[in-house]
């Protein structure tokens, strides 16, 4: 979707990722584009929801599979309306490349990791960092990252999300 802007056409996007904490620690990448590091998420594919962009990005940026960790608020699971997690924020980002602004409509989700080991993801970045909640503030990385990390430590540390984990 485009939108206007003043003089300019913006480029209008849908965006989904997610913290994933272990252990006391949150899973970033070195974005190769942006060189920055940032949780895993990315675009929405056409016929994907939000949670299955998260997921799918972060096995294709981390190697891991992922389980999305939220509360259950209304326990609905009916055949036309199935109750999705509620992310820890969404985001409206101005996201700046080389060919110009796009805007993100971003949802973030806090994850846990299933399995033991992930891999760098070839195109996509260059390391992958597990790091503390004391690291935030030294990292290379944009405030409203560090922001979201924060929050995200925040919610994993003190159960904010982790009522019937079952997505």
């Amino acid at each position: 979707m485009r939108h206007i802007t003043g003089d300019c056409l913006v480029k209008k996007c849908i965006t989904s990722g997610c913290v994933i904490i272990r252990n006391e620690r949150a899973l970033l990448l070195k974005h190769k584009k942006l060189n920055k590091w940032l949780y895993p998420g990315g675009h929405v594919d056409e016929g994907e929801t939000h949670v299955e962009a998260a997921l799918r990005e972060a096995k294709e940026e981390t190697g891991y599979n992922v389980r999305i960790i939220a509360k259950k608020r209304l326990g609905l699971q009916k055949r036309h309306s199935i109750e999705q997690p509620v992310p820890i924020c969404i985001l409206y980002e101005n996201v700046y490349y080389r060919t110009g602004r796009h805007m993100h409509f971003d949802m973030v989700y806090l994850a846990k990791p299933i399995g033991r080991q992930g891999r760098v993801a070839k195109g996509e970045s260059d390391s992958l960092r597990w790091v503390r909640e004391q690291e935030i503030g030294d990292l290379d990385t944009y405030e409203n990252v560090k922001s979201t990390l924060k929050y995200a430590f925040k919610a994993a540390k003190h159960g904010i999300m982790f009522n019937n984990p079952v997505w």
